[in-house]
């Protein structure tokens, strides 16, 4: 891919039944915070990449073996400061996957 390419930027929300802490018992404290997957995916999930399809892969490379949830949705071209996360964002213009702030080394390879 040319690094002139267009890039789009993507709000992504995943199926995460299964993967959150365990429900403690009543009067119990659970100290789980579930996968990997849930840790990182359970707010939603920023990234910009080439397409949809390139998102995804950029996801999938970040949570590793454990395979991507189920899709709920995935809008493009969002507005940072409209899904209140920007203070805690990386930087959206790069490719790669900023929220959780994963790019502020640089854009992704």
């Amino acid at each position: 891919m040319d690094d002139d390419e267009e890039l789009v930027r993507c709000w992504v929300e995943f199926d995460l039944t299964g993967h959150g802490p365990t429900t403690a018992e009543p009067g119990l404290v659970s100290i789980d915070g579930g996968t990997l997957t849930y840790r990182l995916l359970h707010r939603g999930i920023g990234v910009t990449g080439y397409d949809q399809a390139d998102c995804l892969a950029l996801i999938q490379q970040l949570i590793g073996d454990e395979p991507l949830p189920p899709l709920l949705r995935i809008d493009t071209d969002v507005d940072v400061d409209a899904l209140g996360v920007a203070d805690e964002a990386g930087v959206p213009v790069w490719r790669g996957i900023w929220f959780p702030r994963h790019n502020i080394a640089g854009p992704a390879k």
